[in-house]
């Protein structure tokens, strides 16, 4: 599935998320915005495409992910369309990379929905995200280039910003935003840059 967003002509990115014809895959998924719109894109890439391919969600156990990541995959968007695993051993708060690290080698092809760090200074402390390695051709980050705000774009583009709401970003606090951590001021950037 490609779609095209971003703020203005000079600033546009593609999204291009296409599902591996395989058995399985595997998907990092918190219930976060990134997430959740990766694993929308590639629902829709499989259905489109006909594929056959199982879609397996590793929710890691950090704040806010197991039950907000379930609410997400009740939604009619995605209910019943991915096995789910919760509580996923995770060690290192912020960061998805044993996890990542896990899945690899046992593996799987992974998809995770890392961004771009935002061009500015925005506050907090950033966290440690996967890298691609050229050698590792199994792992899959779509998004690598793009900000936030390319993110929140797309959710408009795709017309599936009513699910925005149900999706948690806060690291810090099981529900709501506590405005400090990096990712509540990410998304906060994100959308200052939109005016959404």
């Amino acid at each position: 599935m490609k779609i095209i967003a971003g703020l203005e002509p000079n600033d546009m990115r593609v999204l291009n998320v296409e599902m591996q014809n395989l058995d399985k895959v595997a998907v990092t998924f918190s219930g976060g915005m990134d997430s959740t719109l990766l694993l929308y894109m590639l629902i829709k890439d499989k259905e489109e495409r006909g594929l056959n391919t199982e879609i397996h969600c590793f929710t890691a156990t950090q704040v806010g992910t197991k039950i907000h990541s379930q609410n997400i995959l009740a939604l009619p968007e995605f209910a019943g369309k991915v096995i789910h695993h919760t509580d996923v051993n995770n060690p290192i708060d912020e960061s998805v990379k044993p996890m990542i690290q896990q899945l690899l080698d046992d593996g799987w092809f992974v998809y995770c929905a890392t961004n771009a760090v935002p061009l500015e200074e925005i506050g907090g402390r950033y966290p440690q995200r996967p890298k691609k390695n050229p050698d590792n051709t199994n792992l899959n980050l779509p998004f690598a280039f793009l900000f936030k705000y390319h993110i929140v774009a797309a959710y408009y583009e795709l017309g599936i910003q009513h699910v925005i709401p149900a999706t948690h970003t806060c690291t810090q606090i099981e529900y709501g935003e506590c405005g400090e951590c990096y990712a509540c001021r990410e998304k906060k950037w994100g959308f200052s840059k939109l005016k959404v």
